[in-house]
């Protein structure tokens, strides 16, 4: 006698039940460690994605302060180098602006002296178209008379 149960389809009936309720049990052990562990996998994956996003933001962060910095300081050299240059051109600019302005001082100076000089031509030729006129041949034909030998004074 198992349990108070004879042997027979009682019994029979009885092992049918407690092996499907062991199935049963079995079956929900299995259920709940798939559950587990697709959770424990889902958690685990959503971990894994937050900090491979924190990761990738800090290395975006990290790398974007690496180039500010390369940048800033490419600019300071080539500032300075820039500065240097803008100064040297400056003192050439400089330097070329009082040659230049000693040049039109030269040439102002040239023209007054070409100017004056073509003024005492133009005045020493007067003079002498004058003395022509007044003394000249022109003069003595104009008044009857003979071309006299003095004709400069």
């Amino acid at each position: 006698m198992f349990f108070g149960l004879r042997p027979g389809p009682d019994m029979k009936e009885a092992f049918q039940r407690w092996r499907a309720h062991l199935l049963e049990k079995k079956r929900r052990r299995a259920a709940a460690l798939a559950a587990t562990a697709h959770s424990n996998r889902t958690l685990l994956l959503a971990v894994l994605r937050d900090w491979r996003s924190n990761a990738r933001a800090s290395f975006r962060e990290r790398m974007h302060a690496e180039l500010d910095a390369r940048w800033a300081e490419g600019a300071q050299s080539e500032a300075a180098k820039f500065g240097v240059l803008l100064a040297r051109l400056q003192s050439e600019l400089e330097d070329a602006r009082a040659a230049l302005e000693r040049e039109t001082g030269a040439r102002v100076e040239a023209e007054e002296r070409f100017k004056q000089a073509f003024m005492r031509g133009v005045c020493a030729l007067n003079f002498e178209a004058l003395n022509v006129l007044k003394n000249g041949p022109l003069v003595d034909a104009l008044k009857g008379r003979a071309p006299s030998s003095n004709t400069h004074a």
